[in-house]
């Protein structure tokens, strides 16, 4: 079965709350010009974009529970009634769907079932990390008819044309008895230099805005790290892939010579560990002399002198550290591989630099107490960041934590999936973690000096 017109679609998520993201999507971005580029009509809908200046703080995302759950479970409400007129005008064969957050399952599911009462023919595929890590749940949905496990490019590719199913790598699908059937995984890719670049001309909703809006980069797939809250060591294998430094460099180029894009957001968080690679990159923009104005997530003990002196010649503006904690007990439990005393020397680095930082925050893990809250607290306060990225523990599918809950026969149940998130007051799994602990770190963004930068929530 050879499919036409292909739908990819953003489920919303922040849209529930109040608010937006009007990012254009790397992963269905990427997936879009691919399928394009071999001659298949592929289109994307974000489902979470919303045409409104203003979006949600932080604090607002914590306290935007009861609407999100409201609307998540009333499919009459206007935005699933938006997204059903969307699909009946554009009248896809095929609707693809990347889970990246599990929260977002009740939502891909919401879609799929309007869908299929738009057009019964309509086959829904669903990928990213919640379809990956539990494919073998997913695909037994009655509204899922395929599953693309980890990268899709080559198996949407391969079904979109009408390829034998058994022979499709990666690929989950149900015979015709019903039975889930489960192909051989697909190798991940070795070239990333082989991906075209993500395109707006393949919204369905254009994005105004696309200065502000086109601006989300990776310089690799993967991660390394062994941090036990995070899904990404079982997605890959703890494997980092780097595109090259020309290749990124063409990119930065075609948006910024097309789109006039010169704030940028590198979304993966392997920079810096590379610190060829990093000053490399810092350089060839410093020679391109386009002012921009860029941040990045990276980790702590990936820096020196040299490559961050290049970075805030080659206009990075912030720094995204993914400190979690002040205490070195809910470090090691973490698994997060730095020590307190290692943040505090990145910190100083950084800000020898002159460049600001936001500090990712993690607070709730099983074996934190009040006392290392407070050692957070004390080292926020003592390094006044830019911004607190405040998450609480969620005991996300496919991670080592999420492993360590079950054998501790702690249950959370699926109909809690829309729940699974870093700011849900529902799957939290500490009790020393309440309303006024909360409370008390979203405070630190209420000084006057705290701005947000691009990317963050």
């Amino acid at each position: 079965m050879r499919f036409k017109k292909i739908l990819l679609i953003v489920p919303p998520f922040y849209r529930l709350m109040g608010g937006k993201n009007n990012w254009i999507q790397l992963g269905l971005g990427y997936l879009a010009s691919f399928l394009n580029k071999n001659g298949f009509k592929a289109m994307i809908l974000n489902a979470d974009y919303e045409d409104k200046d203003r979006d949600l703080s932080l604090k607002e995302v914590f306290a935007g529970y009861d609407n999100y759950r409201k609307i998540i479970n009333d499919t009459n409400h206007p935005v699933w009634q938006d997204i059903k007129k969307r699909i009946a005008e554009y009248k896809p064969d095929l609707i693809g769907m990347t889970i990246v957050l599990s929260a977002t399952l009740k939502c891909a599911e919401n879609i799929a079932r309007l869908a299929k009462e738009v057009d019964p023919d309509v086959k829904i595929i669903v990928g990213g990390p919640h379809a990956t890590l539990v494919y073998d749940n997913t695909i037994t949905k009655d509204w899922v008819d395929y599953v693309a496990r980890q990268e899709g490019e080559h198996a949407m590719l391969e079904l979109a044309r009408g390829d034998d199913l058994s022979g499709i790598k990666g690929l989950s699908y149900k015979d015709e008895a019903g039975k889930p059937v489960h192909n051989k995984p697909r190798e991940l890719m070795s070239d990333l230099d082989s991906l075209p670049f993500p395109s707006p001309e393949y919204l369905l909703i254009p994005v105004k805005d696309l200065k502000s809006n086109f601006g989300m980069i990776t310089s690799s797939r993967g991660c390394s790290l062994n941090c036990i809250f995070c899904s990404s060591p079982r997605l890959w294998n703890k494997r980092v892939r780097f595109r090259s430094v020309d290749n990124i460099m063409a990119e930065l180029e075609y948006r910024h010579d097309k789109y006039g894009v010169k704030r940028y957001y590198f979304c993966d968080d392997n920079i810096s560990i590379n610190k060829k690679f990093g000053k490399e990159l810092c350089k060839r923009i410093i020679a391109k002399n386009w002012d921009l104005a860029w941040s990045c997530e990276a980790r702590v003990k990936s820096f020196d002198e040299e490559l961050l002196k290049l970075m805030k010649e080659a206009g990075c503006k912030r720094i995204k550290l993914g400190v979690e904690s002040g205490s070195d007990k809910v470090l090691e439990y973490m698994k997060k591989g730095i020590t307190v005393k290692d943040v505090r020397e990145t910190v100083k680095l950084i800000e020898k630099a002159g460049i600001e930082m936001t500090i990712y925050i993690l607070l709730g893990m099983p074996v934190e107490e009040p006392e290392d809250i407070e050692m957070t607290y004390s080292l926020l306060e003592e390094i006044k960041p830019a911004y607190v990225s405040l998450s609480v523990a969620t005991p996300h599918i496919g991670s080592e934590l999420w492993d360590r809950m079950k054998e501790s026969n702690i249950d959370f149940p699926e109909d809690l999936w829309a729940d699974y998130y870093a700011q849900s007051a529902t799957t939290i799994l500490n009790k020393n973690i309440n309303k006024e602990v909360v409370d008390r770190f979203l405070a630190l963004n209420e000084r006057e000096t705290v701005k947000r930068e691009i990317g963050e929530k």
